[in-house]
């Protein structure tokens, strides 16, 4: 079966958009919310009861880490500044939490930069993310090289 007729037979409708196909996040199924992550090694799908769960955000990397530039791009300077003497690991999971969080707070309000968003790691594994007018709490993992980060945001939360 091709991935195409997966995503259909959930209901979810693909558009073609540089010769790749993408999902759009408002077409899950009515009652569903939901988010999509990949990377090289893995493909990922996170979905929960809309009645329980008003978002959810999850992303997955496998690279070697981050370049200066990406860093530069993704984070904020006091980001950066705490994330100086991190590990590249550390790093990625940041990469992975803000990445879970804008898609999260997306699916919310639409309103989902990345670079408006402020992360904080904690080493037992969680991590807040902080946008001006939402807190989200959440979870990193890290398992062999593949780094991940998930975000559900409960029906009575924001």
């Amino acid at each position: 079966m091709k991935w195409t007729n997966s995503y259909r037979s959930f209901g979810l409708k693909t558009k073609r958009s540089t010769g790749l196909k993408t999902i759009e996040h408002k077409h899950w199924p009515s009652g569903i919310v939901g988010s999509l992550s990949h990377c090289p090694s893995l493909c990922v799908a996170a979905v929960a009861s809309a009645e329980r769960i008003r978002a959810v955000g999850v992303d997955v990397d496998d690279s070697d880490g981050l370049s200066d530039g990406i860093m530069r791009f993704v984070f904020s300077s006091e980001e950066l500044a705490s994330l100086r003497m991190a590990s590249s690991v550390e790093r990625r999971a940041a990469f992975c939490a803000k990445e879970a969080a804008s898609k999260a707070l997306s699916a919310l309000d639409g309103t989902g930069d990345f670079r408006k968003v402020s992360v904080s790691l904690k080493t037992d594994g969680t991590f807040a993310a902080v946008r001006r007018d939402v807190a989200l709490r959440s979870q990193w993992r890290f398992y062999d090289r593949l780094v991940s980060a998930m975000v559900a945001v409960p029906s009575e939360t924001v």
